[in-house]
């Protein structure tokens, strides 16, 4: 499960990044950079930055800055937000390509979510423990997102699943799933619908993250 992350590197940094991946942001309306601040936990429901191809054929024409909410809502609920139960917040890379809630996402509609750390708990309810994993050099990545379009009783929802995988051996000793951590070179491959992404849906390697109690 990955159900807490962490965004504090500037968005202005991110954009500067993704222009020399030739993955250049664009930002909705009259936006800037600024208008994103930090974020040190996340939760689900929260309204959170994707970053989604303005055209999904061509993922280097540029990325839409968007916001959506985290706890993915698929396509076929007409109720209200709240009648939808299932708690879609992750969607495990084993059977993202054919379970209904995810399957048109997979194939239509991915997207970047980006974070630079994530957060798991171990113990017991009352005494939880959180374990907090982020890149040796404190660098930035984006988790592998889908993104789903719901029309319900209170208007249109767009919201987000972050892919869950088999844990690496960074982070098995805390918990048996980790989020699908795409690196940099990975990113347009990820968004491009005609490539096989199979090999990015793999446990992070060994060294690649590490973890701190706090």
């Amino acid at each position: 499960m990955c159900n807490a992350f962490r965004l504090k590197t500037p968005i202005a940094q991110i954009a500067l990044d993704m222009e020399r991946l030739g993955l250049p942001l664009v930002f909705p309306g009259g936006a800037t950079p600024n208008d994103w601040p930090e974020l040190e936990m996340t939760r689900p429901t929260d309204v959170l930055p994707v970053f989604r191809p303005l055209d999904p054929r061509a993922p280097a024409a540029g990325l839409q800055l968007a916001n959506k909410r985290w706890w993915m809502v698929p396509y076929f609920h007409r109720g209200d937000t709240k009648a939808w139960k299932a708690m879609c917040t992750n969607a495990r890379a084993e059977s993202v390509a054919t379970a209904p809630t995810y399957k048109g996402a997979f194939a239509r509609r991915r997207c970047l979510v980006p974070a630079d750390a994530y957060y798991e708990w171990t113990g017991e309810k009352s005494r939880k423990t959180r374990w907090r994993f982020e890149r040796p050099d404190g660098d930035w990545w984006s988790f592998a997102g889908l993104w789903d379009r719901a029309e319900t009783t209170e208007g249109p929802l767009e919201s987000f699943a972050i892919v869950t995988t088999a844990a690496g051996p960074d982070s098995r000793r805390v918990h048996d799933r980790q989020p699908v951590i795409l690196e940099k070179p990975g990113f347009a491959r990820w968004l491009d619908l005609s490539a096989d992404v199979t090999p990015l849906l793999a446990p992070s390697p060994e060294g690649s993250l590490i973890c701190e109690q706090g």
